[in-house]
């Protein structure tokens, strides 16, 4: 693949990292998580927190209608982005030092773009670089280790579809055998910011999505969590029906959610009914 083509691969591929990266609702992809990220412990205390990172973690990994419509077809589905990943590595061949203008046959509809490459790293940058498929605006990161893997970094990053526009802060790392993994900071609706990672997705938006992932919660830390026939048609970002259990402490907690306006959590057999 020629240089210009990978450059293309590497604007797309932010735009469905952001696929993998979405809240449902009136939830934002704005701002980089900086809480706890030590193993969360589920206390009384804690319990309705972390089950409400775990909601929300579901409809980050699964997407909602916030998403542009162009990046919603491909939300359920990260095996394209693990491929264009990969092949934005690639990028990190360039000679050390050289800076290319690439807007030409990248930009096709206006806007610049350009690559600086690097002892380690090689940094793209686009200002209002129209694909044909979005408009980007910002830089992403690329570095690579002496072990052959690589992450990506975008902080800040503008994606704009169909005249949407949304905000990027996502990493992707990839090991020396080109397996990636996509982590994803947003903030939610209820204000906090959290941290997405290792999602897998299943499932379509008519019988529910399932999705395992580990979310991290600002205050409490991580947990990892798997959700059940999930669906998100409500508009205050939460799940509107289908269930999600995590682990922590080694007790399990189990989540329903009974309407957009409520759940039942239940631990150690004693459930209890609670509202966003």
């Amino acid at each position: 693949m020629d240089l210009k083509k990978l450059i293309a691969v590497a604007a797309m591929s932010s735009a469905l990292i952001a696929c993998g990266g979405s809240s449902g609702g009136s939830s934002s992809k704005e701002g980089v998580f900086s809480g706890n990220t030590s193993e969360a412990s589920l206390t009384s205390e804690n319990q309705q927190d972390l089950a409400e990172a775990t909601a929300l973690g579901s409809a980050q990994a699964v997407n909602g209608d916030s998403l542009p419509s162009a990046a919603v077809l491909v939300a359920a589905d990260n095996e394209p982005l693990r491929q264009l990943a990969e092949k934005t590595v690639a990028l990190n061949n360039l000679p050390i030092g050289a800076t290319q203008d690439v807007s030409q046959g990248v930009c096709t509809n206006g806007g610049s773009a350009s690559v600086n490459s690097g002892q380690s790293s090689t940094v793209i940058t686009y200002n209002q670089c129209d694909t044909g498929f979005g408009i980007f605006s910002g830089t992403a990161t690329l570095t690579s280790a002496s072990d052959g893997s690589s992450t990506i970094t975008y902080r800040n990053f503008t994606i704009t579809v169909d005249g949407e526009t949304d905000t990027l802060n996502a990493t992707i790392s990839c090991d020396a055998q080109g397996a990636c993994t996509i982590v994803s900071d947003f903030t939610a609706s209820n204000g906090k910011t959290y941290r997405v990672e290792n999602s897998v997705v299943s499932g379509n938006s008519s019988s529910g999505y399932n999705v395992q992932a580990r979310v991290y919660d600002p205050q409490h830390g991580y947990v990892n969590f798997t959700a059940s026939n999930v669906t998100f048609n409500c508009s205050n970002g939460y799940p509107g029906s289908g269930s999600v259990s995590f682990v922590s402490a080694g007790q399990t907690a189990s989540v329903s959610f009974d309407s957009c306006n409520g759940y039942t959590l239940t631990i150690d057999g004693v459930a209890t009914s609670y509202t966003w």
